[in-house]
C-alpha cells in the first residue's frame, strides 16, 4: 500500500506510514450540506427587511478505508452507505434511516478512530434534524474516543460548548483545534460557521469577515457543493451578492433546494425582484422550507 500523505510504499496491513508516520486509519474528511433550525441574523442593508435567517450547514466526515478488521470494515461500509442516503434525500423518513444506519455502524465498530468518526457523523445528523439533546449526548460520547489534546478533541469539545450555549468555550476550543491542525477542511468550516453567529445572542462573535476567511480556506482545501454553499453564504453576509450567486448557481437545486432561496435573497438585495421571485419559487418547488422573511417578500411582490 502507498501512503496518501507522502507516497511512500508500505507493507499491506500497516497502520502507520514507515516514512512520514501518517496514520492509515485517520478519517478522510469530506462534506455534505443540510439545514437545521432557523436563527435570526442582524438586519440586512437592503432588500428583504423582515429579518435574515440562516439555514445552518453541516459537514460530515467520510471515514476513509484503511487497515481495518473485517468487522470494522463492515462498520465503515455502513457508515458510508448512511452518508449516501443522507446526501440523496431531505425527507424525514430518510433521516431516520440514516440515524439507524449510523447506529448500526457504531455498534459494529471496534477501532476508536472508527467509532469517533461515526459518532461525529451521527451527532451532526441529529443536529441537522433539530434534535440538540441527542446531538449533545452523541458528541459527549464521541469525546471519549478523541485523544486528549488532539485537534479532534478540541473540535468535538467546541461542538459540545456550542450546543451548551457557551460561545466563549466554543471559540477557544475551535481555535485550538485550528492551531493544532491548520488548513483542515472540517475545522476551517466549523470556525467559519461559528463566526457567522448562528445564535442571535452571540453578537460578540458575529464576524462576517472572519467567517469569509475561514470558509474560503475550507473551500480551497475541499472544493465541493457543501463548501461552495457555505462560502456563498459568507459572501452574502459580506454583501458580495454576485459572488454568492456565482457559487450557488452551478449547484443542482433538486439536491440543494436552499441554494435557490439564497440566490433569491441575493437578487432581492440587488433589487432584482424578477430573478428573486424566480429562484424563491424554484426553491419552493424543490422542497425547501421557506423562512418567514422570504414569504413576506413574495407576498409583497
Amino acid at each position: 500500500m502507498f501512503c496518501k500523505n507522502c507516497g511512500a510504499k508500505n507493507e499491506e496491513g500497516a497502520k502507520f506510514c514507515g516514512s512520514c508516520g501518517q496514520s492509515f486509519s485517520e478519517p478522510d474528511i469530506k462534506a455534505t450540506p443540510k439545514s437545521t433550525a432557523q436563527t435570526s441574523i442582524p438586519k440586512r442593508k437592503s432588500g428583504i427587511t423582515a429579518g435574515r435567517v440562516v439555514w445552518i450547514l453541516i459537514i460530515l466526515g467520510f471515514i476513509g478505508y484503511g487497515a481495518y478488521s473485517s468487522q470494522d470494515q463492515q462498520a465503515v461500509t455502513t457508515n458510508n452507505a448512511a452518508l449516501g442516503t443522507y446526501d440523496s434525500s431531505d425527507s424525514a423518513t430518510s433521516t431516520q434511516q440514516v440515524i439507524q444506519q449510523f447506529q448500526t455502524a457504531y455498534s459494529n465498530a471496534t477501532d476508536d478512530t472508527t467509532k469517533l468518526g461515526i459518532l461525529k457523523n451521527l451527532a451532526f445528523v441529529y443536529g441537522s434534524d433539530g434534535d440538540t439533546k441527542d446531538a449533545l449526548s452523541t458528541f459527549q460520547e464521541a469525546l471519549q474516543y478523541a485523544p486528549q489534546g488532539s485537534s479532534d478533541y478540541y473540535l468535538v469539545s467546541g461542538e459540545i460548548a456550542e450546543l451548551q450555549n457557551n460561545p466563549a468555550a466554543a471559540s477557544t476550543d475551535l481555535n485550538q483545534a485550528n492551531a493544532i491542525k491548520p488548513q483542515d477542511f472540517q475545522i476551517e468550516n466549523e470556525l467559519g460557521l461559528f463566526y457567522l453567529d448562528m445564535n442571535s445572542s452571540w453578537t460578540t462573535y458575529d464576524d462576517n469577515a472572519k467567517a469569509l476567511k475561514y470558509l474560503q480556506a475550507s473551500y480551497n482545501a475541499e472544493a465541493n457543493d457543501a463548501s461552495a454553499e457555505n462560502l456563498a453564504i459568507a459572501y452574502y453576509f459580506n454583501n458580495d451578492y454576485q459572488q454568492a450567486i456565482s457559487l450557488l448557481k452551478p449547484l443542482n437545486i433538486t439536491d440543494h433546494p436552499t441554494a435557490a432561496i439564497w440566490i433569491g435573497r441575493a437578487y432581492a438585495d440587488e433589487n432584482d425582484s424578477t430573478d428573486a421571485m424566480i429562484y424563491f419559487q424554484k426553491g419552493i418547488n424543490a422542497g425547501a422550507q421557506v423562512p418567514q422573511d422570504v414569504t413576506d417578500y413574495m407576498n409583497s411582490h
